[in-house]
């Protein structure tokens, strides 16, 4: 209700700005900026890598099967393949490939390098009772399991080079210019997606409750290894801590520290029972500056070590 997308000029802040408690720096934090979008009655919110692309060997974690909250597009530069649901996916250079929430994806393990560039975005929409063609190419671009739109380094490709230009360069009216490109993409790749016959309102039920979620978790699986508090989260939803902390209450009756403690505790077993890297190494893939620190956290959570997980891991099946 109070948390409805509001799309006036008025609304449009500070759509660009910094998350990185370090600055514009090193390679360890996955996004530095988010774009926000307002046109046609919807609002689309970008969350863009530090390492907007990559041509090189990344780390294991691409390997790794995994999901997000919010949609991520991949635009690639070089042939490459991936797991979605575990449906191999070839990929010729100049597709764009979309992927929806809670979708499980990874990186097909004979790609040796990667070329590709990347965005994570999230779609908004207001109350209105009639669709706005915005709304409507929204939708299209919300689809379900996944899409390879093939461009064949054409359009896409063009706006896509303009973006990290932008990016690279932060020059005057950095944050309109970019509203501007991500706008004409988004209604570019709707314009490649067959268009839905039947789009409606009772097709497509706006719930800000389920996108708000989205937006929440998306955040926590991106930032877990930082040193991120509430404020993080709030200024990224574009609301007070006090919004925020009974926003948290409401989804899921847990304040910030709990989600960010639970979600970080996930990560490390995961770590632990499906990857043979060092025990010693983890913390701080999870957020923490000691194996002491962590070790404490992961008994008091699972009430069991690190060494004992790790060791048990072939002998219970999940």
């Amino acid at each position: 209700m109070g948390d409805r997308i509001h799309t006036s000029r008025k609304g449009q802040q500070r759509a660009i700005y910094e998350n990185s408690p370090h600055g514009r720096t090193g390679l360890d934090s996955m996004t530095v900026f988010n774009v926000k979008i307002c046109f046609g009655g919807i609002a689309i919110i970008v969350a863009i890598y530090d390492k907007l692309s990559s041509n090189t060997t990344e780390s294991f974690t691409r390997y790794i099967g995994h999901k997000h909250a919010g949609y991520e597009l991949h635009y690639m530069q070089k042939n490459c393949s991936m797991l979605i649901n575990d449906q191999l996916v070839e990929m010729n250079t100049g597709d764009c490939l979309i992927i929806p929430p809670h979708i499980s994806h990874r990186m097909a393990n004979h790609c040796e390098t990667i070329e590709r560039t990347k965005f994570l975005y999230n779609v908004y929409a207001d109350n209105r009772s009639q669709l706005s063609d915005a709304q409507i190419a929204s939708q299209l671009i919300q689809i379900e399991g996944y899409s390879v739109i093939h461009d064949g380094m054409g359009e896409l490709y063009d706006i896509i080079q303009h973006i990290k230009k932008e990016f690279a360069g932060r020059g005057l009216f950095c944050y309109e210019r970019m509203q501007a490109l991500f706008m004409n993409l988004f209604i570019l790749l709707a314009r490649k997606l067959k268009p839905c016959m039947d789009c409606s309102a009772e097709r497509f039920p706006i719930n800000i409750d389920e996108y708000r979620m989205q937006q929440i978790e998306d955040f926590f699986e991106l930032n877990f290894s930082r040193n991120v508090t509430a404020s993080t989260l709030a200024n990224s939803l574009y609301i007070s801590v006090r919004q925020l902390n009974r926003l948290l209450r409401k989804l899921y009756n847990l304040p910030f520290r709990d989600i960010l403690f639970r979600t970080r505790m996930e990560k490390a077993r995961y770590y632990v029972e499906h990857t043979d890297m060092a025990l010693t190494a983890i913390p701080n893939l999870v957020g923490y500056g000691s194996v002491n620190a962590l070790y404490l956290a992961y008994k008091k959570c699972f009430g069991a070590t690190l060494k004992e997980t790790r060791n048990n891991r072939g002998s219970t099946s999940t």
